[in-house]
């Protein structure tokens, strides 16, 4: 046996730890909205509608929006929107002439060839829906602004549109199957053409990692009649967020398909009771569960970033306000 030498001039022997990785600074979103003045400005917003035939209602769905952002804090610093109604109201005059068309189109097949041919003039509808769903993500993140510095976002909506009937075609095709890889490549698309000032936000995901939940929710989506699919939903929407990043800051998302559920028909229970009348309600309950259950990871303080120049068409939401769309939780 190899005696093991003593240590010289005295000293001792001693195990050294290794180095500890520095804890990441976890940053919540707070939000400090009132359900009382979002509620007067939800209640003006119907009011005048009525009585300007709906103009006033890009100007009401401004303010409530404004309203929202503002309420939101991070690191002790409030957002802000941007947007203005009158970019709104720009945007779907500019697309109005399309929407007459198409409603002459529907009429004419429907007296030369019988109720159900209108029907086919309503097919290019959906052929334009994945554009609006872009343009509006597009418009609302180009029009958010923290410490001063404005979010922006560029990217086509024709070329989304594309990307979108390729990915659906292949789910299509193999089932689901391939339902992780196209999710994914979507959101790599947008997150590519997204910037918090000069630094560009990045991603990288594994669609290996949502394999599991898609073929297990795929499997109970008949018996469960769908349900089973926002358990893959909410997967989606962590792996979305763990492979996003913004320099050295990190994001995360820790909602489950319970907690997408409970918020889904806790909104629709609120719909049935107030008969319409608790929007104000289920806008807070949104805003609510986005702050709950979103952080970002990383010292924010060390992002060094600038403003970058104004982008962004200024009335891309016309064809979402056409369809009555809305998205996320700063929609009115």
């Amino acid at each position: 046996m190899t005696d093991i030498p003593a240590a010289a001039d005295g000293a001792q022997n001693t195990i050294v730890a290794p180095p500890q990785k520095p804890a990441i600074k976890v940053n919540k979103f707070t939000y400090h909205g009132q359900l009382g003045s979002l509620y007067g400005l939800w209640l003006k917003k119907f009011f005048l509608s009525i009585i300007t035939l709906g103009i006033y209602s890009f100007w009401g769905k401004t303010n409530i929006r404004r309203y929202i952002v503002g309420a939101v804090e991070l690191d002790g610093d409030r957002f802000e929107y941007l947007g203005t109604g009158k970019e709104l109201f720009i945007g779907i005059l500019k697309i109005f002439p399309f929407y007459i068309l198409l409603v002459i189109a529907v009429v004419a097949l429907q007296k030369m060839y019988g109720e159900d041919a209108g029907n086919v003039a309503l097919l290019p509808v959906f052929l334009v829906i994945p554009a609006a769903v872009y343009s509006a993500f597009r418009y609302r993140f180009n029009r958010l602004s923290w410490r001063g510095i404005r979010t922006r976002m560029a990217g086509s909506a024709i070329s989304y549109t594309g990307l979108y009937f390729k990915g659906f075609f292949m789910k299509l095709f193999t089932l689901g199957f391939l339902s992780p890889s196209v999710d994914l490549e979507r959101w790599d698309y947008q997150v590519k053409h997204m910037q918090f000032g000069d630094i560009p936000f990045s991603f990288k995901g594994d669609p290996s990692r949502l394999t599991k939940s898609n073929l297990t929710t795929l499997l109970l989506a008949i018996p469960t009649l769908g349900l089973s699919r926002t358990w893959y939903a909410a997967a989606l929407q962590q792996e979305k967020m763990r492979g996003l990043a913004l320099g050295p800051v990190r994001f995360r998302s820790t909602a489950k398909g319970g907690d997408f559920i409970g918020l889904a028909f806790g909104n629709l229970g609120i719909i049935i009771i107030t008969v319409g009348l608790g929007m104000p309600i289920i806008l807070q309950r949104n805003v609510r569960f986005f702050t709950k259950f979103l952080a970002i990871g990383g010292d924010l303080s060390q992002l060094t970033v600038s403003q970058a120049p104004k982008a962004g068409p200024g009335d891309a939401e016309g064809l979402q306000n056409l369809f009555d769309i809305d998205l996320g939780v700063i929609g009115a």
